[in-house]
């Protein structure tokens, strides 16, 4: 596992750890409106896509 997401459907915030030199670091918190680049998917999600808003 080289990241994972901390899903909160709630308040659609995804919360992404990579990991980074052997340790998990926080790349970031996202709202609905933001992007963020995943290295595991090799691409860039749309936070709003995974939500359906």
């Amino acid at each position: 596992m080289r990241e994972y997401w901390i899903v909160d459907p709630s308040h659609a915030v995804i919360e992404v750890w990579t990991l980074v030199d052997g340790r998990f670091a926080r790349q970031g918190v996202y709202a609905s409106a933001d992007t963020f680049p995943s290295p595991t998917l090799g691409e860039t999600v749309a936070v709003s896509a995974l939500f359906g808003r």
